[in-house]
Order: structure tokens, then sequence, then C-alpha cells
């Protein structure tokens, strides 16, 4: 089924989303509010770190959709695998 005109509009195509890479050393630093250099081993290990945490978040997230019947992960299923 075509999409309506207003949905199209919001929806972008692949080649005008951004990278899928993550500027994960600007989140991190944010995160950790400091102006301190970080050595590059410590910068790797929080990485590593969150790569992790990350992935088992959303794999625990996609088990509870498809426990609901759904392959989609809402928001719900992310508060929901956060809590377990």
């Amino acid at each position: 089924a075509p999409c309506a005109p207003a949905r199209k509009r919001v929806r972008p195509s692949m080649k005008d989303q951004p990278d899928t890479h993550f500027p994960k050393t600007r989140i991190n630093k944010k995160a950790l509010r400091t102006d301190k250099r970080i050595g590059e081993r410590a910068v790797q290990a929080l990485e590593t770190a969150t790569d992790g945490f990350l992935l088992s978040l959303f794999v625990d997230a996609a088990r509870c959709a498809e426990n609901a019947g759904r392959t989609t992960v809402r928001l719900e299923e992310v508060a929901l695998a956060l809590g377990i």
C-alpha cells in the first residue's frame, strides 16, 4: 500500500539518511561531562562497554517485541528491557 503524502515527507530516503556510524567518542565524553583528556585505551574500553550494553538492550527489547507478536521494537519494549 502506498504511503500517504505527508508520511512520504517525514520518511527520508536511504540516500538522505546519515551514516550509521555513531560518534560514540563525542557522546561518551558528553556523558562524562568533562573537559579533561581521556586516554585512547580508556575510550576504547568505554566504547566496547557501550556497544555491549546497547547490543544486549536491543536483543532483550527485540525478544519483548517478539513476545508481543511484533517484529518492530517500540519504546515500551526498550523500557521493559531496561527494567529486566
